[in-house]
């Protein structure tokens, strides 16, 4: 179908406190979220996915669609602004499925 506008939603990810070590490190941010996004942010923040997702039936099972999906992904330290980021990286995911729940 005919998909009119953008819809954008900014993600927060930071450590939790049990794993906190491994999260603060930049490979983990590269190797974790960038890696797959999507999949990242259906596993820890789907009610907020949902807001940008149309809701599709494909071969009898609920899916999202994400259509013509960019992640922007900044990493900083925390409470400082993308301007003070020491990694950035743009990823063109295209149309992107997931399981609805």
């Amino acid at each position: 179908g005919f998909w009119g506008g953008k819809k954008k939603q900014m993600f927060t990810v930071g450590p939790k406190r049990s794993d906190r070590h491994t999260m603060g490190e930049l490979s983990w941010y590269k190797s974790v979220v960038e890696h797959a996004p999507i999949d990242y942010l259906a596993e820890n923040q789907y009610n907020s996915l949902l807001s940008i997702a149309s809701e599709e039936t494909v071969a009898g099972k609920k899916k999202l669609l994400f259509k013509n999906a960019k992640a922007e992904i900044w990493v900083s330290a925390a409470n400082m602004s993308e301007n003070e980021a020491i990694y950035h990286s743009e990823l063109d995911l295209g149309d992107v499925y997931i399981d609805a729940k």
